[in-house]
């Protein structure tokens, strides 16, 4: 909370037909300090509660009575993640996806039977419906928008190949295509410019252009990319990254891709996010930050989380930034580290518990400066109350 003083004077001229008393309810020469509510400011029979009226003014986080209200702290305070209730119990997560403040979906599966399960929330995770999902060996789940997702399924159903499972209405029900005659390797990262436009890769790297139903291969799987991760700015420029520790860029939709990093950061896993058709980061699993101004092309380390964390990059955490400065990353032992400098530097915003335990966080997505959401889970053979969804409000008391 920020803090503020207030001017006697411009007090004293807000009453009007009252004298002004100024040695009891405000207290000294200024205002009592903010605590997680805040303190009441008493001027007569009116009160100031964080932002409460005095006549037809109020001072709400730096408003102005009169002209005299000085912030004394400027400083941006941290916001604050909490667990919130998804109702969903004994299943383990897998994956998740936010696309804005209100639309969500979890990726979750039964620890004993396999049995997969989408979890939707249609109003900011206040309440969610559970959904039945196509079984099979899933790892990850995209929607473009509140109707059109995408589920990767390494080595396909049962006679089939490998291929993507697509939903015109949510999550309610899927479609099945495979991506190629013949392919029955790992897919796992896929990335939708828009409802038809997209991209599935694991072993090999494919395309589409009519939203999932037919796929073309562009990159082969002798590449040994092992993609992990991927992010497209637009129909033509993209990123995947992978788990050998490579990273590929495409200036062409796709059609030729150039390995951008070098052999040096190999046998790390990836997760690639991008601000604007510039800026992107990657967080690699050992911690370090990799930042790109050019929109993928060249690559710089520029930081290292594990500076400032005891989970010394274990557990694996995405990265996600509100603008050039701000950023968060998740990760193992229930961390939540954040960065106002671009990535240079990180500290330890909080760390999350469930019951006794700490929530490893896979999945983070700051919609915007106010909110954001992360999600998780705990270790694969831990017993699971519910699955692990965070809501980041940009002040404790939101």
């Amino acid at each position: 909370m920020k803090r503020y003083r207030i001017g006697w004077i411009a007090i004293c001229l807000l009453l009007v037909g009252g004298a002004c008393d100024c040695s009891d309810d405000v207290g000294d020469s200024d205002a009592e300090e903010n605590g997680d509510g805040g303190a009441d400011v008493h001027v007569g029979d009116d009160t100031l509660v964080n932002g409460g009226d005095i006549g037809e003014d109020a001072l709400v986080n730096g408003g102005q009575i009169g002209d005299v209200a000085e912030q004394e702290n400027s400083e941006e305070e941290p916001g604050y993640w909490e667990l919130i209730d998804t109702g969903v119990t004994s299943l383990r997560y897998v994956s998740s996806h936010f696309i804005d403040e209100d639309n969500g979906w979890l990726l979750a599966e039964d620890n004993t039977t396999g049995e997969q399960f989408v979890i939707r929330t249609i109003d900011g995770g206040h309440t969610w419906e559970q959904l039945d999902a196509p079984n099979g060996a899933i790892r990850n789940i995209f929607f473009h928008d509140q109707d059109h997702g995408w589920l990767p399924e390494t080595f396909g159903p049962p006679g089939q190949d490998a291929g993507v499972w697509r939903t015109e209405n949510g999550g309610e029900d899927w479609e099945y295509y495979e991506v190629e005659e013949g392919y029955n390797n790992r897919l796992e990262a896929i990335y939708f410019v828009d409802e038809n436009t997209g991209w599935v890769g694991g072993d090999a790297i494919f395309r589409t252009d009519d939203g999932g139903k037919s796929w073309t291969t562009q990159l082969e799987e002798d590449v040994q990319l092992l993609v992990n991760d991927a992010y497209f700015v637009d129909e033509s420029v993209g990123t995947m990254v992978g788990n050998t520790g490579l990273v590929f860029h495409t200036r062409d939709g796709g059609q030729n891709w150039d390995q951008v990093v070098s052999e040096e950061v190999g046998g790390e896993p990836f997760f690639v996010s991008f601000l604007d058709a510039e800026l992107g980061w990657i967080r690699a699993r050992s911690g370090r930050v990799l930042h790109t101004e050019d929109g993928g092309q060249t690559w710089t380390e520029i930081g290292d989380i594990s500076d400032n964390s005891d989970s010394r990059g274990r557990g694996l955490g995405a990265v996600s930034f509100i603008d050039a400065d701000r950023g968060w990353v998740g990760g193992g032992q229930g961390e939540i580290h954040r960065t106002t400098d671009g990535g240079v530097s990180w500290e330890l915003e909080q760390v999350i518990y469930q019951g006794e335990h700490t929530v490893t966080l896979l999945d983070l997505y700051m919609i915007h400066e106010d909110l954001g959401f992360a999600a998780g889970g705990r270790d694969l053979h831990a017993e699971v109350e519910t699955v692990p969804v965070l809501r980041y409000s940009s002040r404790e008391d939101d």
